[in-house]
C-alpha cells in the first residue's frame, strides 16, 4: 500500500498545491474564476480546498472575494532558505556584484524541472529592480541564462551549450522575457553544479560592451564562490 501511495500521490493534496502554485509574483490577488482557469479545477473544488488552506494559513480570501497567499507560506519560505547554509556564502558575493555593477544579483538553484531563486540582492543605484523574487520558480525549458547554465553543465549537447561550457557564462537577451536580459555563471561544490549567479536588467542595457564587462565579473565571482564552498562546505541540506 505504501508503494502505491508514493507512486500515485494524493489527488486532493495535489489539487490544493496546484491552487497555491497558480499565483505568480505579479499577482496581487486572484478571483475564483482566475484560479479555476489557471488550475483547471471546478470552482466548487477550489472553494472546498480553500477552506482547509485558509484554516492553516496558506490562503486568505479578502473581502472583495479575491484570494491571496497566506502567512504560513512566508514562514515556510524562511525556514527553507535558512536550511541552506549556502546562503551564508552567497549573500556577500551577491552584494559585492550588485555594488560593483549597479545591477540586481540573484542566485538560482535547481529543483527537478525548475530553477528556483534562493536569494537575491536589490540593485544599488540607477537601475530598476529586475532580478527574480526569492522563491520564484521558472521552468528550465522556458529559456534564460540560468537555465542554459543548467543544461550546459548537466551534459546537454548542442553548439550553444558547448559555448557555455567553454566560456563559463551564459547570456540571455530577451529569451525568457522579451524586454529583459541576464548573464549567469555556474557555481560548483566539489565539481557538482549547485546553482548559478545571475545579473539581470533591461535588454537595452545589455549592450555588447556591457556584456563584455559583466562576463569576467560573473566568472570571477562564481569561481570565488565555488572555491569557498569547496573549502568550507555547505553541510547537509
Amino acid at each position: 500500500m505504501l508503494k502505491t501511495v508514493e507512486k500515485t500521490g494524493v489527488a486532493a493534496l495535489e489539487r490544493a498545491i496546484s491552487i497555491l502554485g497558480a499565483f505568480t509574483p505579479q499577482d496581487r490577488g486572484l478571483t475564483l474564476a482566475q484560479l479555476a482557469e489557471r488550475t483547471g479545477l471546478y470552482k466548487s473544488t477550489i472553494l472546498r480546498l480553500a477552506v482547509s488552506l485558509e484554516r492553516f494559513g496558506y490562503l486568505v480570501r479578502r473581502a472583495d472575494g479575491r484570494f491571496v497567499l497566506g502567512r504560513s507560506l512566508f514562514r515556510l519560505g524562511q525556514i527553507y532558505q535558512r536550511s541552506f547554509n549556502l546562503v551564508d556564502f552567497i549573500e556577500p558575493v551577491l552584494q559585492r556584484l550588485s555594488r560593483e555593477t549597479g545591477f540586481s544579483a540573484s542566485f538560482w538553484i535547481f529543483e527537478g524541472a525548475y530553477r528556483v531563486c534562493l536569494t537575491r540582492t536589490k540593485f544599488s543605484t540607477g537601475r530598476r529592480d529586475l532580478s527574480g523574487n526569492v522563491g520564484e520558480r521558472c521552468r528550465l525549458d522556458q529559456g534564460g541564462s540560468a537555465s542554459a547554465i543548467y543544461h550546459a553543465f548537466t551534459g546537454d549537447k548542442g553548439a550553444r551549450y558547448d559555448k557555455v561550457r567553454r566560456d563559463r557564462i551564459a547570456v540571455s537577451l530577451g529569451e525568457f522575457i522579451p524586454e529583459l536580459a541576464a548573464i549567469s555563471g555556474p557555481v560548483f561544490e566539489r565539481d557538482k553544479l549547485v546553482g548559478t549567479l545571475s545579473l539581470g536588467g533591461f535588454r537595452s542595457q545589455f549592450t555588447r560592451q556591457v556584456v563584455a564587462e559583466l562576463g569576467p565579473r560573473i566568472i570571477t565571482a562564481a569561481e570565488d564562490l565555488s572555491a569557498a564552498l569547496a573549502a568550507g562546505g555547505t553541510g547537509e541540506r
